[in-house]
């Protein structure tokens, strides 16, 4: 058994845009208010901008839920993600996958508002090292996200099951 609560160190969030470099790694977690509480993408995301915030867990790990939330920014925030999708990495693949369910779905569902967080259960959990969070969208819209990610260190890899037939 694991605890779903095994979760990534401040200073290993990164993302793909230029803003404000000083801004303190927390800002992009789940309950946070530092520097405006949120990562907000340089541009507004649309079905042709592509940006994300990259989370290195140095180690791979099974994840098994996202949590996300909008920008709350002492109640003035307006900005939230409606959808995202999750890539992931593990060194084993040496690529970047995109996740899908059971049902090839790539798109999650996202939040509402502001401040309300969504938890997100993977029904098909994964394993890596690194894991991005997209904002999806198919108008233009500005967003903003803080995400957690849940799950547990990865030690093997490979699990063998044993199936009795009654």
């Amino acid at each position: 058994m694991y605890t779903p609560k095994q979760q990534y160190a401040n200073n290993n969030i990164l993302y793909n845009n230029d803003i404000i470099q000083r801004m303190v790694y927390y800002c992009f977690r789940i309950r946070q208010e530092k520097n405006g509480g949120a990562w907000c993408p340089k541009a507004q995301i649309s079905s042709e901008v592509r940006e994300y915030l990259e989370i290195d867990l140095d180690e791979d790990h099974l994840v098994t839920w996202t949590e996300t939330q909008g920008r709350w920014g002492n109640g003035q925030g307006q900005e939230y993600t409606e959808a995202f999708t999750v890539e992931y990495w593990r060194k084993s693949i040496g690529r970047w996958v995109e996740y899908k369910d059971s049902k090839d779905c790539r798109v999650l569902p996202g939040n509402v508002n502001t401040y309300l967080s969504v938890n997100q259960e993977l029904e098909l959990p994964f394993v890596a090292s690194r894991i991005r969070f997209v904002p999806f969208s198919t108008h233009p819209r500005t967003v903003c996200m803080r995400v957690e990610i849940y799950g547990c260190p990865w030690e093997r890899e490979y699990i063998y099951f044993l199936l009795q037939v009654i």
